[in-house]
């Protein structure tokens, strides 16, 4: 009995926290012309940044490039969108336009738009592999900031069994890896991880 009512109990709580994170993101949600919805889901638009967005079910927030241009015009348009590695794109919302990707970012943490950062593969070297110096310089990056690396097959990554990694320094200059929000996890040396990082996408 004590279960049951505890379990109904969760459930309200995540009920109310889902309401108000939906509220929360209403604020930002602003009516898009036909040529921009167009834009954002014809998949001709370059993804500067993406990550998990708040409204779940697999959903991303993504910074694009402003297919206008000239003086007066933003850089960047803003947008939660359905996952562009399933499928045709669908834009869910439209959060206008920015100055640049540093701007829409912040806008985004602030308006709770999205679960964290993470940084695209294209922002990142892995036409070479990875050595020591560049697990640290990224786990330095992602201990201060929490940015970490999407994973996509380009560049001189042949595997993608996972989504995304996130490096962070540890005790004794060890690096932690973790893949997936913790669905795999690995710790060593730099030199290791970078080892296990060129093993597990296939980067020779």
């Amino acid at each position: 009995m004590k279960n049951k009512i505890l379990e109904k109990a969760l459930q309200l709580t995540e009920s109310k926290r889902t309401a108000r994170i939906l509220d929360e993101r209403n604020k930002t949600d602003i009516p898009a012309d036909k040529e921009t919805k167009d834009w954002i889901q014809s998949g001709r638009a370059k993804i500067l940044m993406s990550t998990d967005s708040t409204l779940g079910s697999g959903s991303q927030f993504v910074i694009v490039n402003n297919f206008r241009s000239g003086a007066g015009q933003d850089k960047v348009l803003m947008a939660t969108i359905s996952d562009p590695d399933k499928g045709r794109i669908k834009m869910f919302s439209f959060h206008g336009t920015h100055v640049n990707v540093k701007g829409a970012m912040k806008f985004a943490k602030n308006n709770k738009l999205v679960t964290g950062w993470i940084h695209n593969v294209e922002s990142v070297e892995l036409d070479e592999s990875w050595t020591a110096d560049s697990v640290i310089k990224n786990a330095e990056i992602g201990s201060k900031k929490g940015y970490g690396i999407n994973i996509k097959k380009t560049g001189g990554v042949t595997k993608t069994p996972f989504k995304h990694m996130l490096m962070t320094m540890q005790k004794h200059n060890n690096v932690r890896v973790t893949f997936d929000h913790g669905k795999d996890v690995f710790e060593g040396t730099p030199q290791s991880v970078a080892l296990h990082i060129n093993q597990t996408l296939g980067i020779k």
